[in-house]
């Protein structure tokens, strides 16, 4: 007896990055997502699928030769090429997540897949690279009780130290700054 299994062929090593940007003034992050392809030979398909973390917004911006978009059910930003990822790395898609003011972490989940010209997937020679699984802190500052205080100076009579001129200044200071 044999057993006939289905292994899509061979396709082009891909592997995945992803940089971030923490926004220091609001609940976001800026992802940067890289695919390369490391041979052998041309990349005809790819697909990205970023997961949507729960009560965030994303705003997605694609690179040349990506076409993303939101999954029907929103839960999966989803970018396939539309041509083909020559040996090296193609331009990045950027994925800014926003959520509420009071999370503090956004968890990261992103894979990259090959496929050949008519769409059917293909093996990656190296799948542990294929995958980014982590999660994002942010923090920010936030003014709490506090605001920016200005106290103003001036001396028509002997300015600083008695040195016979006029002085004027302007001091600001932040007051109850905390990091949040």
């Amino acid at each position: 007896d044999s057993v006939l299994l289905g292994v899509p062929p061979m396709g082009p090593d891909l592997s995945i990055s992803v940089r971030e940007d923490v926004s220091t003034d609001s609940p976001a992050v800026t992802y940067t997502i890289d695919v390369k392809n490391h041979g052998p030979g041309p990349a005809d398909g790819a697909t990205v699928v970023y997961d949507v973390p729960s009560d965030t917004t994303v705003d997605i911006q694609a690179g040349d030769g990506w076409q993303c978009a939101l999954s029907a059910d929103a839960r999966q930003v989803i970018c396939t090429r539309t041509q083909p990822i020559p040996e090296g790395t193609a331009p990045p898609i950027r994925i800014r997540v926003t959520t509420p003011n009071e999370r503090r972490d956004v968890p990261l989940h992103v894979t990259a897949s090959a496929s050949d010209a008519s769409g059917a997937p293909l093996t990656d020679p190296n799948p542990a690279d294929n995958t980014v699984n982590r999660t994002t802190e942010l923090t920010q500052f936030a003014l709490r009780g506090g605001g920016l205080m200005a106290c103003h100076y001036a001396s028509a009579a002997s300015g600083p130290a008695g040195l016979g001129m006029p002085a004027a200044f302007t001091l600001l200071a932040l007051v109850g700054l905390t990091r949040g």
